[in-house]
C-alpha cells in the first residue's frame, strides 16, 4: 500500500479466549463479567418494566449463536446476541405481548419466531436455531456422497427422448428464476413443453463405492412442476440403483397439476457401497401444455452434521487504529476459510467480523488481506464432543 493511504508500522495483537469461560461467567443479574451486555431499556415512566434474556444457540450442537432480535412491540432497532456467548438481554414494559423473530448472523440457519406473552418479572427466552439441513451451509455441517446445485455447470447432466426441450440456464418465465442461485435445468427455459412429449434427463451415474454398505442415504432434490390439469400430462423423478431397472421416487399427481419450488426426498437404503443414477423424465398428450418441470439442488447424502469441534469467531483489525477489516481472508490449517465481513446493523459490533469452523485441537489460523501483511496464531478448541463453545481470535493486521 503507498504511503498516502495511510499504512501504519507494523504489529501484532492475538486474542485467545475460550467462549466456555465466558459463558461460565453470566452474574445471576444477566451482566456478563467482562461488563459486555447488550440492554434496551423501553421503561415507560408508569409501567413496571422487566429484564428478558436468554442465550441463542445452535439446536444441535449447543454453539452459542451471533444472532439478530427484532421484537415487534418492543424497540424498532434489532438487538443483538453476543458472538461469544449468544446470551441477550433487554428490559421490556409489562402489559404488551411482544413477538420474536430470531435469525442467525450465519447463513444455514432456519429462523425463528416466538410469542411472549405480556410479562410479570423477569423471564429468560433461549432460542434453539435449527440449521438448515436440506442446505446443509451452516459451518462445521456437512454432508457426503454427491451434490450438485448447477452453479457452475450442467452436472454432468445428459437428456434425450421425442420432442426434447431440457435445457440448462436460467429461466426465463415460470417458476421466476432457481432456488441455489441462478442457473437449473428445466423442460423449456422460456416457454412450455411441446405435445406428444416423452423425454428424460439424466444424471451421471453417481459413485458411491466408498459409502460403508448399509448407510442410510437420502436422495433429495428440489423441483417444480406445471403441467396440464388432469392426468393427460405427468413428470417423474426415478433412480436406478447398482444399474438396475428405475424404479419411481415422486410422480406428479392429478390433484396437483402445478407447485413452486419444493423440497422431495427418497431413501436409498441400498445404494451405499455402489452406485446410482438419477432420471427426471415429462410426457404429454396431443392437446394443451404448460411450463413444464424444473430440477435443482439433486443431492444424495448421509444425515447433515456437525462433526466434533467448535466455532470460532473474531475481529480482524488494523494493528494501530484498532479498526475492523473487512474483507480479510481467515483461514485455518485445515484448509478451512471465510471473509471477514462488515456489521453495520450491529453498532456494538465492530466491522471485520468472522466466523470460522474448526475441529476439536489447536489449530493455526491466519487473516489475510491484499491491503496488509497477513497476521497468524493459534487457537485451541477444546474437549472431544460436539458441545464445544466457541473460541475467539483476534488479530491485528498491518499493512504492507
Amino acid at each position: 500500500m503507498e504511503p498516502s493511504m495511510g499504512c501504519r508500522s507494523a504489529g501484532l495483537r492475538s486474542i485467545l479466549l475460550i467462549a466456555a469461560l465466558i459463558l461460565a461467567a453470566v452474574h445471576p443479574s444477566g451482566e456478563t463479567a467482562s461488563g459486555v451486555e447488550l440492554v434496551f431499556d423501553s421503561r415507560a415512566s408508569r409501567q413496571a418494566s422487566y429484564l428478558v434474556s436468554g442465550h441463542i444457540t445452535d439446536a444441535l450442537t449447543g454453539w452459542p449463536l451471533y444472532a439478530r432480535l427484532d421484537i415487534e412491540g418492543g424497540p424498532s432497532e434489532p438487538l443483538w446476541s453476543d458472538p461469544g456467548s449468544g446470551y441477550y438481554s433487554i428490559w421490556l414494559s409489562e402489559g404488551v405481548t411482544y413477538t420474536f423473530q430470531v435469525q442467525a448472523f450465519l447463513p444455514g440457519y432456519l429462523a425463528q419466531s416466538r410469542t411472549v406473552d405480556p410479562l410479570t418479572g423477569n423471564q429468560v427466552e433461549d432460542f434453539a436455531l435449527d440449521a438448515d439441513l436440506h442446505t446443509c451451509s451452516a459451518p462445521g455441517y456437512t454432508f457426503a456422497a454427491y451434490g450438485e446445485d448447477f452453479e457452475t455447470g450442467d452436472g454432468g447432466y445428459t437428456h434425450a427422448g421425442a420432442q426434447d426441450e431440457w435445457e440448462w440456464g436460467a429461466p426465463i418465465t415460470w417458476p421466476g428464476g432457481c432456488t441455489s442461485g441462478s442457473l437449473c435445468w428445466g423442460t423449456d427455459l422460456d416457454g412450455d413443453y411441446e405435445n406428444g412429449a416423452d423425454y428424460h434427463l439424466l444424471s451421471p451415474v453417481i459413485d458411491l463405492l466408498e459409502v460403508p454398505s448399509g448407510t442410510p442415504l437420502v436422495a433429495s432434490w428440489r423441483q417444480a412442476w406445471s403441467l396440464e390439469p388432469g392426468s393427460y400430462d405427468r413428470a417423474f423423478a426415478e433412480v436406478s440403483i447398482n444399474g438396475g431397472a428405475y424404479q419411481i421416487m415422486w410422480q406428479s399427481t392429478s390433484d396437483m397439476p402445478q407447485s413452486d419450488w419444493d423440497v422431495f426426498t427418497d431413501t436409498l437404503e441400498s445404494a451405499a457401497g455402489g452406485t446410482a443414477r438419477l432420471r427426471f423424465s415429462l410426457s404429454s398428450d396431443i392437446s394443451s401444455t404448460m411450463a413444464g418441470y424444473y430440477i435443482d439442488q439433486v443431492r444424495i447424502q448421509t444425515a447433515c452434521t456437525p462433526p466434533s469441534g467448535g466455532l470460532v469467531v473474531g475481529n480482524v483489525y488494523e494493528a494501530e487504529a484498532l479498526e475492523g477489516v473487512s474483507g480479510a481472508w481467515v483461514s485455518s490449517d485445515e484448509g478451512l476459510a471465510g471473509l471477514s465481513v462488515g456489521t453495520p446493523d450491529d453498532p456494538e459490533r465492530a466491522d471485520g467480523f468472522y466466523t470460522l469452523y474448526a475441529s476439536s485441537g489447536q489449530h493455526a489460523i491466519t487473516a489475510t488481506h491484499p491491503s496488509y501483511h497477513p497476521a497468524s496464531g493459534t487457537v485451541n478448541v477444546n474437549g472431544g464432543g460436539r458441545r464445544q463453545g466457541i473460541c475467539t481470535w483476534e488479530p491485528a493486521a498491518t499493512c504492507w
